[in-house]
């Protein structure tokens, strides 16, 4: 799971070795980190973003997704990598919560030993939109 709030973010990882959850806490990155990667604002204008992006045109998207997947990666998924990677973990399943379901965690670039990757690069990564639905399924 991946959960952001005003003090920062945390991430419940489940191995299935083990019957308790261990918590990451990600403290560099923040719900107000995550809403200024979905909306830019200057002033009272919304001058780009993710979801900008989305909405305007296929440049505008490239370039938000320029700016956003290193910044997820760099605060987020880089350090939940490093979590899996001590845990041995060879595949993850992703929940995330809230507004961090709209992004493409999946594809945020790290630097790791000098080489630039993303979570795919190093995990088999499948999503789900709760843990009750994980668990069913």
């Amino acid at each position: 799971m991946l959960i952001t709030t005003s003090q920062g973010s945390l991430a419940p990882i489940v191995p299935h070795s083990a019957s308790d959850p261990l918590v990451g806490q990600l403290d560099a990155f923040t719900a107000d980190n995550l809403d200024k990667l979905l909306i830019e604002h200057r002033d009272d204008q919304v001058v780009g973003g993710y979801l900008y992006g989305q909405l305007a045109n296929i440049l505008q998207l490239e370039t938000s997704l320029a700016k956003v997947l290193p910044l997820l990666g760099e605060h987020l998924i880089g350090p939940l990598a490093q979590q899996l990677r001590v845990l041995g973990a060879t595949g993850v399943t992703l929940i995330p919560t809230d507004f961090l379901s709209l992004l493409p965690l999946h594809a945020a670039s790290y630097t790791e030993d000098g080489v630039v990757r993303c979570l795919l690069d190093e995990f088999d990564v499948a999503y789900a939109p709760s843990a009750r639905v994980l668990a069913i399924a």
